[in-house]
Protein backbone atom coordinates (compact mmCIF):
# COMPACT_ATOMS: atom_id res chain seq x y z
CA UNK A 1 0.00 0.00 0.00
CA UNK A 2 1.68 3.52 -1.08
CA UNK A 3 0.39 7.23 0.01
CA UNK A 4 1.87 9.50 -2.47
CA UNK A 5 2.99 13.24 -1.17
CA UNK A 6 0.91 15.55 -2.45
CA UNK A 7 3.70 18.20 -2.66
CA UNK A 8 7.07 16.13 -3.44
CA UNK A 9 7.27 12.70 -4.68
CA UNK A 10 9.46 10.40 -1.93
CA UNK A 11 11.83 8.29 -2.50
CA UNK A 12 10.07 5.82 -0.31
CA UNK A 13 6.27 5.33 0.78
CA UNK A 14 5.65 7.02 3.53
CA UNK A 15 4.40 3.85 5.02
CA UNK A 16 7.80 2.23 4.43
CA UNK A 17 9.24 5.38 6.07
CA UNK A 18 7.11 4.74 9.14
CA UNK A 19 7.53 0.92 9.61
CA UNK A 20 11.81 1.93 9.16
CA UNK A 21 11.11 4.20 12.11
CA UNK A 22 10.09 0.77 14.38
CA UNK A 23 13.43 -1.00 13.33
CA UNK A 24 15.66 2.43 14.26
CA UNK A 25 14.34 2.12 17.75
CA UNK A 26 15.52 -1.73 17.82
CA UNK A 27 18.79 -0.29 16.72
CA UNK A 28 18.54 1.82 19.61
CA UNK A 29 18.39 -1.12 21.97
CA UNK A 30 21.25 -2.90 20.37
CA UNK A 31 23.40 -0.06 20.15
CA UNK A 32 22.59 0.95 24.20
CA UNK A 33 22.97 -3.04 25.03
CA UNK A 34 26.35 -2.89 23.31
CA UNK A 35 28.04 0.18 24.82
CA UNK A 36 27.04 -0.91 28.44
CA UNK A 37 28.35 -4.66 27.93
CA UNK A 38 30.87 -2.97 26.16
CA UNK A 39 32.13 -0.96 29.11
CA UNK A 40 31.63 -3.73 31.40
CA UNK A 41 34.00 -6.23 29.93
CA UNK A 42 36.69 -2.97 30.22
CA UNK A 43 35.93 -2.33 33.82
CA UNK A 44 35.70 -6.18 34.38
CA UNK A 45 38.07 -8.27 32.26
CA UNK A 46 38.35 -11.25 34.08
CA UNK A 47 34.85 -11.84 34.50
CA UNK A 48 32.78 -14.41 31.87
CA UNK A 49 30.25 -11.77 30.89
CA UNK A 50 28.08 -13.60 28.60
CA UNK A 51 25.31 -14.61 31.35
CA UNK A 52 25.08 -10.98 33.07
CA UNK A 53 24.76 -9.59 29.23
CA UNK A 54 21.64 -11.93 28.86
CA UNK A 55 20.47 -10.82 32.15
CA UNK A 56 20.79 -7.10 31.09
CA UNK A 57 19.20 -7.37 27.75
CA UNK A 58 16.37 -9.48 28.58
CA UNK A 59 15.55 -7.20 31.94
CA UNK A 60 16.16 -4.02 29.53
CA UNK A 61 13.32 -5.85 26.91
CA UNK A 62 10.69 -6.95 29.98
CA UNK A 63 10.73 -3.47 31.34
CA UNK A 64 11.62 -1.26 28.54
CA UNK A 65 11.94 -1.42 24.79
CA UNK A 66 9.02 -4.19 24.82
CA UNK A 67 6.29 -1.40 25.17
CA UNK A 68 8.46 1.96 24.38
CA UNK A 69 7.82 2.51 20.82
CA UNK A 70 8.77 5.82 19.13
CA UNK A 71 9.56 7.58 22.32
CA UNK A 72 12.87 9.97 22.92
CA UNK A 73 13.55 7.71 25.52
CA UNK A 74 15.32 5.19 23.42
CA UNK A 75 17.42 7.88 21.99
CA UNK A 76 18.31 9.41 25.62
CA UNK A 77 19.20 5.78 27.02
CA UNK A 78 21.30 5.34 24.28
CA UNK A 79 23.55 8.93 25.04
CA UNK A 80 23.25 7.65 28.39
CA UNK A 81 24.92 4.45 27.47
CA UNK A 82 27.76 6.33 24.80
CA UNK A 83 28.13 8.23 28.06
CA UNK A 84 29.02 5.37 30.25
CA UNK A 85 31.14 3.93 27.89
CA UNK A 86 33.53 7.21 26.92
CA UNK A 87 33.71 6.95 31.08
CA UNK A 88 35.04 2.94 30.92
CA UNK A 89 37.44 4.25 29.03
CA UNK A 90 38.54 6.61 30.81
CA UNK A 91 39.18 4.77 33.87
CA UNK A 92 40.74 1.86 32.21
CA UNK A 93 42.89 3.45 29.67
CA UNK A 94 44.02 6.86 32.03
CA UNK A 95 43.19 8.95 29.27
CA UNK A 96 40.85 11.56 28.84
CA UNK A 97 37.54 11.96 27.18
CA UNK A 98 36.31 14.99 28.36
CA UNK A 99 35.36 16.04 24.80
CA UNK A 100 33.41 12.92 23.82
CA UNK A 101 31.49 12.87 26.98
CA UNK A 102 30.45 16.61 27.12
CA UNK A 103 29.01 16.39 23.41
CA UNK A 104 27.29 13.00 24.84
CA UNK A 105 25.79 15.25 27.68
CA UNK A 106 24.63 17.98 25.11
CA UNK A 107 22.92 14.83 23.37
CA UNK A 108 21.66 14.14 26.55
CA UNK A 109 20.34 16.95 26.81
CA UNK A 110 18.67 17.50 23.57
CA UNK A 111 16.96 14.28 23.94
CA UNK A 112 14.99 15.92 27.37
CA UNK A 113 15.54 19.38 28.69
CA UNK A 114 14.44 18.24 32.00
CA UNK A 115 17.52 16.45 32.78
CA UNK A 116 18.88 19.61 33.22
CA UNK A 117 18.28 20.13 36.09
CA UNK A 118 18.59 16.59 37.79
CA UNK A 119 20.59 14.02 35.52
CA UNK A 120 23.12 15.82 33.83
CA UNK A 121 24.08 17.78 37.15
CA UNK A 122 24.37 14.39 38.80
CA UNK A 123 26.63 12.88 35.74
CA UNK A 124 28.94 16.30 36.37
CA UNK A 125 29.02 15.66 39.90
CA UNK A 126 29.62 11.64 39.76
CA UNK A 127 32.51 12.59 36.81
CA UNK A 128 34.02 15.22 38.70
CA UNK A 129 34.15 13.14 41.96
CA UNK A 130 35.81 9.80 40.18
CA UNK A 131 38.72 11.45 38.00
CA UNK A 132 42.22 12.31 39.59
CA UNK A 133 42.15 15.44 41.12
CA UNK A 134 44.58 17.00 38.96
CA UNK A 135 42.58 16.15 35.88
CA UNK A 136 39.00 17.27 37.72
CA UNK A 137 39.06 20.88 36.32
CA UNK A 138 40.26 19.55 32.83
CA UNK A 139 37.56 17.20 32.86
CA UNK A 140 34.74 19.34 34.17
CA UNK A 141 35.20 22.17 31.68
CA UNK A 142 34.61 20.91 28.47
CA UNK A 143 31.71 19.22 29.49
CA UNK A 144 30.32 22.85 31.30
CA UNK A 145 31.35 24.41 27.83
CA UNK A 146 29.39 22.31 25.43
CA UNK A 147 26.36 21.79 27.42
CA UNK A 148 26.25 25.22 28.34
CA UNK A 149 26.15 26.12 24.11
CA UNK A 150 23.96 23.73 23.28
CA UNK A 151 21.62 24.91 26.49
CA UNK A 152 21.67 28.44 25.21
CA UNK A 153 21.27 27.69 21.49
CA UNK A 154 18.18 25.34 22.47
CA UNK A 155 16.43 28.10 24.36
CA UNK A 156 17.68 30.66 22.37
CA UNK A 157 15.95 29.42 19.39
CA UNK A 158 12.96 28.26 20.63
CA UNK A 159 12.67 32.08 22.08
CA UNK A 160 13.36 32.95 18.51
CA UNK A 161 11.67 31.12 16.73
CA UNK A 162 8.04 30.99 18.68
CA UNK A 163 8.67 33.95 21.48
CA UNK A 164 8.95 31.16 24.23
CA UNK A 165 11.58 29.28 25.70
CA UNK A 166 9.93 26.11 26.65
CA UNK A 167 7.93 23.90 24.58
CA UNK A 168 4.13 23.69 23.98
CA UNK A 169 4.25 20.44 25.82
CA UNK A 170 6.47 21.57 28.86
CA UNK A 171 4.33 24.31 29.28
CA UNK A 172 1.12 22.96 29.37
CA UNK A 173 2.01 19.85 31.49
CA UNK A 174 3.66 22.25 34.15
CA UNK A 175 2.25 23.16 37.49
CA UNK A 176 5.64 25.34 38.80
CA UNK A 177 5.29 26.33 41.11
CA UNK A 178 2.65 24.63 42.61
CA UNK A 179 3.69 20.90 43.77
CA UNK A 180 0.99 18.12 42.93
CA UNK A 181 2.63 15.31 43.83
CA UNK A 182 0.59 14.15 46.84
CA UNK A 183 -2.68 15.02 43.93
CA UNK A 184 -0.85 12.82 41.56
CA UNK A 185 -0.60 9.98 43.68
CA UNK A 186 -4.21 9.09 43.73
CA UNK A 187 -4.05 10.07 39.84
CA UNK A 188 -1.39 7.27 38.84
CA UNK A 189 -3.22 4.47 40.71
CA UNK A 190 -5.91 5.19 38.09
CA UNK A 191 -4.40 6.20 35.18
CA UNK A 192 -0.95 5.55 35.00
CA UNK A 193 -0.53 2.26 37.22
CA UNK A 194 2.30 0.99 35.05
CA UNK A 195 4.18 3.40 35.07
CA UNK A 196 4.03 4.60 38.51
CA UNK A 197 5.27 1.04 39.53
CA UNK A 198 8.37 1.42 36.96
CA UNK A 199 8.54 4.89 38.69
CA UNK A 200 8.58 3.41 42.34
CA UNK A 201 10.87 0.51 40.85
CA UNK A 202 13.39 2.93 39.58
CA UNK A 203 13.62 4.83 42.94
CA UNK A 204 13.49 2.25 44.91
CA UNK A 205 17.08 0.39 43.27
CA UNK A 206 18.36 4.18 42.98
CA UNK A 207 17.88 4.53 47.05
CA UNK A 208 19.39 1.07 47.49
CA UNK A 209 22.35 1.36 45.39
CA UNK A 210 23.42 4.85 46.77
CA UNK A 211 23.12 3.01 50.52
CA UNK A 212 25.46 0.09 48.96
CA UNK A 213 27.57 2.46 47.93
CA UNK A 214 28.10 4.76 50.81
CA UNK A 215 28.54 1.57 53.22
CA UNK A 216 31.05 -0.19 50.90
CA UNK A 217 34.71 -0.21 51.78
CA UNK A 218 36.17 -0.88 48.45
CA UNK A 219 34.27 2.19 46.88
CA UNK A 220 34.76 1.87 42.76
CA UNK A 221 34.97 4.97 41.07
CA UNK A 222 32.29 3.54 38.07
CA UNK A 223 30.12 2.08 40.96
CA UNK A 224 30.22 5.44 42.41
CA UNK A 225 29.14 7.24 39.21
CA UNK A 226 26.43 4.83 38.75
CA UNK A 227 25.35 5.54 42.35
CA UNK A 228 25.24 9.27 41.86
CA UNK A 229 23.38 9.37 38.19
CA UNK A 230 20.95 6.65 39.94
CA UNK A 231 20.30 9.40 42.20
CA UNK A 232 19.78 12.02 39.46
CA UNK A 233 17.67 9.77 37.86
CA UNK A 234 15.35 9.65 41.00
CA UNK A 235 15.00 13.25 41.32
CA UNK A 236 14.18 13.81 37.70
CA UNK A 237 10.95 11.11 38.51
CA UNK A 238 10.19 13.21 41.89
CA UNK A 239 10.82 16.24 39.93
CA UNK A 240 8.15 14.37 37.05
CA UNK A 241 5.85 13.57 39.78
CA UNK A 242 5.74 16.97 41.50
CA UNK A 243 5.47 19.44 38.64
CA UNK A 244 3.82 17.79 36.22
CA UNK A 245 -0.47 17.70 36.12
CA UNK A 246 -0.86 15.01 33.72
CA UNK A 247 0.02 11.52 33.62
CA UNK A 248 3.19 10.22 34.30
CA UNK A 249 4.09 8.24 30.87
CA UNK A 250 6.81 5.77 30.08
CA UNK A 251 9.03 8.85 28.13
CA UNK A 252 9.65 10.11 32.11
CA UNK A 253 10.50 6.48 33.73
CA UNK A 254 12.44 4.85 30.81
CA UNK A 255 15.83 6.63 31.32
CA UNK A 256 15.97 6.09 35.19
CA UNK A 257 14.83 2.23 34.95
CA UNK A 258 17.39 1.64 32.44
CA UNK A 259 20.05 3.28 34.85
CA UNK A 260 18.50 0.71 37.74
CA UNK A 261 18.79 -2.15 35.45
CA UNK A 262 22.38 -1.09 34.92
CA UNK A 263 22.95 -0.36 38.41
CA UNK A 264 21.20 -4.28 39.28
CA UNK A 265 23.79 -5.99 36.60
CA UNK A 266 27.02 -4.05 38.28
CA UNK A 267 26.05 -5.85 41.61
CA UNK A 268 25.35 -8.53 40.72
CA UNK A 269 29.01 -8.82 38.19
CA UNK A 270 30.60 -7.97 41.39
CA UNK A 271 29.45 -10.49 43.45
CA UNK A 272 29.00 -13.72 40.78
CA UNK A 273 30.40 -16.03 38.82
CA UNK A 274 27.69 -15.98 36.36
CA UNK A 275 23.56 -15.34 36.35
CA UNK A 276 22.02 -18.83 37.16
CA UNK A 277 20.74 -20.76 34.07
CA UNK A 278 17.32 -20.54 35.70
CA UNK A 279 17.16 -16.69 36.18
CA UNK A 280 17.79 -16.06 32.69
CA UNK A 281 15.70 -18.94 31.10
CA UNK A 282 12.65 -17.53 33.05
CA UNK A 283 13.45 -14.35 31.70
CA UNK A 284 13.71 -15.10 28.20
CA UNK A 285 10.31 -17.53 28.87
CA UNK A 286 8.37 -13.99 29.94
CA UNK A 287 10.37 -11.91 27.02
CA UNK A 288 9.13 -14.30 24.47
CA UNK A 289 5.75 -13.57 25.71
CA UNK A 290 6.08 -9.60 25.50
CA UNK A 291 7.51 -10.16 22.10
CA UNK A 292 3.61 -11.42 21.11
CA UNK A 293 2.49 -8.14 22.87
CA UNK A 294 4.61 -5.94 20.34
CA UNK A 295 2.79 -7.38 17.36
CA UNK A 296 -0.34 -5.47 18.68
CA UNK A 297 1.64 -2.02 18.10
CA UNK A 298 1.83 -2.76 14.68
CA UNK A 299 -1.86 -3.81 14.13
CA UNK A 300 -2.99 -0.57 16.81
CA UNK A 301 -1.08 1.15 13.98
CA UNK A 302 -2.43 -0.74 10.76
CA UNK A 303 -5.74 0.12 11.98
CA UNK A 304 -5.11 3.63 12.42
CA UNK A 305 -3.56 3.96 8.81
CA UNK A 306 -6.71 2.23 7.25
CA UNK A 307 -8.62 4.45 9.00
CA UNK A 308 -6.27 7.71 7.59
CA UNK A 309 -7.60 6.23 3.97
CA UNK A 310 -11.36 6.27 4.88
CA UNK A 311 -10.98 9.88 6.33
CA UNK A 312 -8.87 10.94 2.82
CA UNK A 313 -11.81 9.90 1.08
CA UNK A 314 -14.80 11.24 3.03
CA UNK A 315 -13.58 14.77 3.00
CA UNK A 316 -11.99 17.48 1.54
CA UNK A 317 -7.88 18.91 1.42
CA UNK A 318 -8.90 22.22 3.09
CA UNK A 319 -11.06 20.13 5.63
CA UNK A 320 -9.89 20.97 8.80
CA UNK A 321 -10.28 17.76 11.55
CA UNK A 322 -9.79 17.75 15.65
CA UNK A 323 -8.29 13.84 16.56
CA UNK A 324 -6.90 13.22 20.28
CA UNK A 325 -5.56 9.74 20.19
CA UNK A 326 -3.79 8.69 17.24
CA UNK A 327 -4.09 12.36 15.32
CA UNK A 328 -0.46 12.16 14.20
CA UNK A 329 -0.26 8.95 12.18
CA UNK A 330 -3.77 9.30 11.07
CA UNK A 331 -2.96 13.24 9.71
CA UNK A 332 -0.19 11.83 7.89
CA UNK A 333 -1.34 9.14 6.21
CA UNK A 334 -4.44 10.90 5.19
CA UNK A 335 -2.83 14.09 4.12
CA UNK A 336 -5.14 16.30 5.61
CA UNK A 337 -5.08 19.24 8.35
CA UNK A 338 -5.55 17.51 11.64
CA UNK A 339 -5.37 19.37 14.96
CA UNK A 340 -3.74 17.38 17.72
CA UNK A 341 -6.92 17.76 20.19
CA UNK A 342 -4.60 17.17 23.66
CA UNK A 343 -2.54 20.66 22.58
CA UNK A 344 1.23 18.96 23.36
CA UNK A 345 2.09 19.57 20.23
CA UNK A 346 -0.18 22.80 18.87
CA UNK A 347 0.50 26.21 19.06
CA UNK A 348 0.64 28.05 22.42
CA UNK A 349 -2.53 30.33 21.61
CA UNK A 350 -4.46 26.69 21.17
CA UNK A 351 -2.19 25.77 24.94
CA UNK A 352 -3.59 29.04 26.19
CA UNK A 353 -7.20 28.61 25.20
CA UNK A 354 -7.24 24.65 26.74
CA UNK A 355 -5.94 25.95 30.15
CA UNK A 356 -8.51 28.78 29.76
CA UNK A 357 -11.41 26.75 29.07
CA UNK A 358 -12.39 28.21 25.60
CA UNK A 359 -11.09 25.32 22.74
CA UNK A 360 -14.50 25.97 21.60
CA UNK A 361 -14.10 29.73 20.30
CA UNK A 362 -10.58 28.54 19.25
CA UNK A 363 -12.30 25.78 16.82
CA UNK A 364 -15.12 27.75 14.96
CA UNK A 365 -12.19 30.77 14.42
CA UNK A 366 -10.20 28.93 13.13
CA UNK A 367 -12.59 27.11 10.88
CA UNK A 368 -11.64 23.15 11.82
CA UNK A 369 -15.50 21.54 11.59
CA UNK A 370 -15.37 18.05 12.36
CA UNK A 371 -13.94 15.48 14.82
CA UNK A 372 -12.75 12.40 14.67
CA UNK A 373 -12.56 9.38 17.40
CA UNK A 374 -12.80 5.97 17.91
CA UNK A 375 -13.71 6.46 21.76
CA UNK A 376 -17.01 7.81 21.00
CA UNK A 377 -20.45 5.88 22.74
CA UNK A 378 -24.11 6.59 21.85
CA UNK A 379 -26.17 7.30 25.17
CA UNK A 380 -29.88 6.35 24.24
CA UNK A 381 -31.69 7.95 27.23
CA UNK A 382 -30.04 11.28 25.32
CA UNK A 383 -29.74 10.09 22.53
CA UNK A 384 -26.57 11.72 21.56
CA UNK A 385 -23.07 10.46 21.32
CA UNK A 386 -20.43 11.72 24.23
CA UNK A 387 -16.73 10.98 24.11
CA UNK A 388 -16.10 10.49 27.88
CA UNK A 389 -11.76 10.19 27.05
CA UNK A 390 -12.47 14.09 25.93
CA UNK A 391 -15.29 15.20 28.41
CA UNK A 392 -13.86 18.64 29.59
CA UNK A 393 -10.84 19.13 27.41
CA UNK A 394 -10.42 22.84 27.05
CA UNK A 395 -13.95 23.51 28.30
CA UNK A 396 -15.71 21.21 25.68
CA UNK A 397 -18.44 18.70 26.72
CA UNK A 398 -18.46 16.72 23.36
CA UNK A 399 -22.06 15.42 22.34
CA UNK A 400 -23.17 14.78 18.63
CA UNK A 401 -26.16 14.48 17.64
CA UNK A 402 -27.33 11.55 14.89
CA UNK A 403 -27.60 14.25 11.94
CA UNK A 404 -24.18 14.77 12.50
CA UNK A 405 -22.72 11.56 12.31
CA UNK A 406 -20.85 11.60 8.84
CA UNK A 407 -19.11 8.26 8.72
CA UNK A 408 -18.26 4.84 10.16
CA UNK A 409 -15.15 3.07 9.80
CA UNK A 410 -14.34 -0.60 11.34
CA UNK A 411 -11.26 -0.38 14.45
CA UNK A 412 -9.96 -3.64 15.00
CA UNK A 413 -6.75 -5.20 17.04
CA UNK A 414 -6.22 -8.85 16.72
CA UNK A 415 -3.24 -10.67 17.96
CA UNK A 416 -2.90 -13.85 19.69
CA UNK A 417 -3.02 -12.70 23.39
CA UNK A 418 -6.09 -9.82 22.98
CA UNK A 419 -8.92 -8.58 20.54
CA UNK A 420 -10.11 -5.41 20.92
CA UNK A 421 -12.65 -3.64 18.30
CA UNK A 422 -14.93 -0.69 17.82
CA UNK A 423 -15.49 1.98 15.53
CA UNK A 424 -13.76 5.07 14.19
CA UNK A 425 -16.75 7.49 13.48
CA UNK A 426 -16.12 11.17 12.43
CA UNK A 427 -18.83 13.69 13.36
CA UNK A 428 -19.79 17.78 11.77
CA UNK A 429 -19.46 20.13 14.48
CA UNK A 430 -22.71 22.56 14.67
CA UNK A 431 -21.48 25.13 17.49
CA UNK A 432 -24.68 27.68 15.89
CA UNK A 433 -26.98 25.03 17.57
CA UNK A 434 -25.41 25.36 21.41
CA UNK A 435 -23.60 21.93 21.59
CA UNK A 436 -20.42 20.64 21.73
CA UNK A 437 -20.08 23.03 24.12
Amino acid sequence: RQFPTASTPALLPPEWLFRLSFFAGWALFIGSSWLTIAAYRRLQPDKGLSSFAVFFIVLCFLLIWARVVGSEAQIACTVFALYVYFKSLELTTGRSFAWPKAFALALLFLARYDFIATLIPALLIGDYFTVQDKKRLRTALPQVLILGIAVIAYFGNNYIQFGHVLTVSGSYKSSFPDVVLFENFSRYLTTSRYQFARAILAIGVAGWFAWHSLRSRNRQPFGLLLSIAGVGGALFLLQTMSFNAHKLREWYTTVPLFIAIMQVTWYLLQRRSAIPDIVNGTLIGGALVFLLLVAGHFEKWDANIEYAETLRSNTAPDDRILIVDCSGIVGFFSERSVVNGDGLVCSYEYMERMKAGTLKSWLAENRVEYYATYTAVYDSSSALYHDPVVTGMGGLELAFGEHQLLHRAPFSIDNILFHSSGEWMMFRFDFDEGRNE
